[in-house]
């Protein structure tokens, strides 16, 4: 069996990894097309873990974790002049209220729905708020 100090040098290694090899990627491919492949990544992740593939799940979701933390400061610097602190001060509010959250509520959430039921329900709200996203950027056009 996996313990979670496994799981957390693994993390602590994707993140080393994809620090070097990310620019590359995302030269050869795209940043946002890496960026969006990761979020899909982070989506497929949660099915997997919902359907009972837990580690499967985790390793996805550690890469594709990996790679939005890694590339989010290039693709707020690709947003222009204006909004670059704007972007990045949201995203790391966003991120460190989420990790908050996720710690006060997860064990709640998880003895009421449980584990199974509880990833099901997050793929779904991240796939609205995706859509949701997606929408608001190409009305401000911010999104190219």
């Amino acid at each position: 069996m996996v313990t979670v100090g496994s799981y957390l040098i693994f993390k602590k290694t994707m993140y080393s990894l994809l620090a070097f090899v990310s620019g590359w990627i995302s030269e050869k491919f795209g940043l946002h097309e890496v960026f969006m492949a990761s979020i899909i990544g982070i989506l497929c992740s949660m099915v997997f873990i919902a359907g009972g593939v837990v580690q499967i799940g985790i390793i996805i979701a550690f890469i594709s974790n990996g790679l939005v933390s890694v590339l989010f400061p290039a693709l707020a610097l690709s947003q222009g002049n204006l909004n670059r602190l704007q972007a990045m001060g949201s995203v790391t509010t966003w991120w460190d209220l989420g990790a908050a959250a996720g710690s006060l509520l997860g064990l709640l959430l998880i003895d009421i729905l449980q584990v199974s039921n509880l990833f099901w329900v997050l793929f779904v709200l991240m796939i609205y708020v995706g859509i949701m996203t997606l929408h608001l950027y190409k009305r401000n056009k911010y999104y190219e």
